[in-house]
């Protein structure tokens, strides 16, 4: 919530997801899921009359309340660099979205605190049943899309079933399963108006859930959740969302230029409603790949990096006496590993997967091309976050480096010194600077293959629409893949990304095995935390023995942002992070230089 004392106050405003969920942060304490939402009060607001003056030739007319060492309203103006991509909406967009702009410019019914704990946002209110399977959300109802339009239950409703439609192919429909008839709809076994979601009234969401779901108001802070709305879906179709005119914004900014190649301008409304007012008015967003924003930030073209992705520059900035003192690093909630097509060809025996796993070196990896990048990985729960067990030395051995060991199994399997063994491509998403870390990843794993195992694999990066269009088909034999979360509970981890759909399409491997499936679909209901983290780390052990995956590393992230850029702060655990699914973008302002 903003600060309330030390405020100076302007009676003007304008009509006037930022930074990839490059890396979404970490915490240094488990949050727990079944907690009662934060305490919220009213964001502070001007109750003096609204004043009309002009910013850059933009209409001022709402009051803003700005803290006392903010900069004049006429200098509110955050500058960024982004990856350019076709949609700025997730969920149909898939992954080519501008994740930068998501978080900033639209918001879901509840919304991230700065510590992974849950707040109001575009509900006022919510109720849920006595046994815990249905959710009923009063939304606000002053909200309006920035083309003026309301914005209603039935853009939920509406959303819901476009990311669950089958004709639509998402990548993020199996997130909606928990709601009855979610999955049976992707599956094109129910009509898609069969879905447990519905408006009561205009501003009145009820979702009726198949099974208690603990997770759920925290989940419907994250992106994929957020509505769009539905009368721009009605006219343009999948193609909503990729240009200026195609979109509407539910958030403080609206977009009042984008232009391909060049990039997006976002200011604030004088129209907003909603419990977010921000203090920025102009949010310009440059386009430019991400190796180029380090140097961008040097020339002071842009305030803030949300990802620096190589190590010569990360020791640059540790060598620079003023940069150093404005970079932010912390420990990512993100996994990478290798996953494999597991139901033919040499990946289905368990013995070779085995040898992979003893086969890769982490701390090689993470001490050489990753150094300062990654930590080594054994476990799917990353440190810091609810329910992991990195502490618990028997994770370390499941997958531990030990080549002698790799060959033995290789050999083992009918693949002595890889004689025999197929050549592939070893997948990689993304194209271009976006893949800078996870090509070094992957050209010291396809070494590593090649040199103990004698496995020979080629690098092959494909563009993510195409790349998640195979994964989903079960098309790929072996790939490096991240996993980053989206809430705050084990089951994030652990079970989505793992918990077999195979034969369903859209899943992201074919591995399946019985027990760990029995395993996550018992604890989802299970609300004692203690017999619920227990549970997900017992399935999340099967899944390395049986090798589902081989943990790579964990991520670290790094961030600079300009001294005057303030709002970000840290969080209970002492880590001090920009990270857009949260709900930061309000806090944001620029200081007195």
């Amino acid at each position: 919530m903003k600060e309330k004392s030390k405020m100076k106050r302007h009676t003007l405003t304008s009509r006037r997801e930022f930074l990839r969920l490059v890396a979404i942060g970490a915490t240094g304490s488990a949050v727990s899921l079944l907690a009662a939402p934060v305490a919220l009060a009213t964001p502070p607001r001007s109750t003096e009359r609204a004043a009309t003056i002009a910013l850059a030739g933009i209409e001022l007319s709402q009051s803003v309340t700005l803290p006392d060492d903010a900069a004049p309203l006429d200098q509110q103006v955050l500058r960024y660099m982004i990856k350019e991509d076709r949609y700025i909406a997730s969920g149909i967009g898939g992954y080519n979205v501008m994740w930068d702009l998501r978080g900033m410019l639209f918001e879901s019914l509840t919304a991230y605190t700065n510590d992974w704990d849950y707040e109001k946002g575009m509900a006022d209110s919510w109720e849920v049943s006595p046994d815990g399977t249905v959710y009923t959300y009063h939304i606000n109802p002053g909200l309006t899309w920035s083309d003026g339009r309301p914005i209603t239950a039935d853009d939920y409703v509406n959303h819901y079933k476009i990311l669950l439609d089958p004709k639509n192919a998402t990548d993020v429909a199996w997130y909606f399963y928990p709601i009855v008839n979610g999955e049976e709809i992707n599956h094109g076994t129910a009509e898609i108006d069969s879905l447990g979601a519905k408006a009561l009234d205009a501003n009145t969401l009820e979702v009726t859930l198949k099974e208690p779901t603990p997770y759920w108001n925290h989940f419907m802070a994250y992106g994929d959740p957020r509505p769009y709305a539905k009368h721009l879906w009605d006219q343009f179709g999948d193609t909503y969302y990729t240009t200026l005119d195609s979109t509407a914004t539910s958030g403080y900014w609206k977009i009042t230029d984008w232009t391909k190649g060049k990039g997006i301008v976002a200011e604030a409304r004088n129209d907003y409603k909603g419990n977010w007012p921000g203090y920025l008015q102009r949010i310009e967003c440059t386009f430019g790949d991400v190796t180029t924003h380090f140097a961008a930030y040097q020339r002071g073209e842009t305030d803030i990096v949300g990802d620096i992705p190589a190590p010569g520059d990360i020791a640059a900035i540790k060598s620079d006496s003023t940069l150093s003192q404005e970079m932010y690093t912390w420990p990512n909630w993100t996994d990478w590993y290798l996953l494999f097509h597991t139901q033919d060809g040499p990946y289905k025996d368990l013995r070779v997967r085995q040898a992979v796993s003893h086969c890769v070196d982490r701390e090689a990896i993470c001490n050489g091309p990753l150094k300062d990048l990654g930590v080594p990985s054994y476990t799917v729960i990353p440190p810091g976050f609810p329910g992991n067990q990195v502490d618990n030395p028997e994770m370390r051995t499941i997958q531990n480096f030990d080549p002698d060991v790799a060959r033995k199994l290789l050999a083992d399997a009918g693949y002595p010194n890889g004689q025999g063994f197929p050549e592939m491509d070893l997948w990689i998403r993304g194209t271009g600077g976006a893949i800078v870390t996870q090509q070094a990843a992957a050209e010291s794993i396809q070494a590593m293959l090649k040199d103990i195992l004698g496995i020979r694999v080629n690098l092959r990066p494909e563009d993510a629409r195409i790349y998640m269009g195979a994964l989903g088909k079960y098309q790929i034999g072996i790939t490096l893949l991240s996993w980053a979360f989206d809430f705050t509970d084990p089951v994030n981890m652990v079970a989505i990304p793992f918990r077999s759909k195979y034969p369903n399409q859209g899943g992201r491997l074919d591995w399946k095995n019985d027990e760990f499936d029995a395993l996550v679909d018992r604890a989802g209901p299970v609300s004692d935390i203690p017999t619920r983290y227990k549970m997900f780390q017992d399935a999340e052990k099967i899944l390395l023995q049986d090798v589902g995956a081989v943990t790579v590393y964990h991520p670290i992230s790094h961030q600079l942002w300009k001294p005057y850029l303030k709002g970000i702060t840290a969080n209970k655990g002492g880590i001090t992070q920009w990270a857009n699914i949260k709900n930061q973008a309000p806090m944001l302002y620029i200081a007195n230089r």
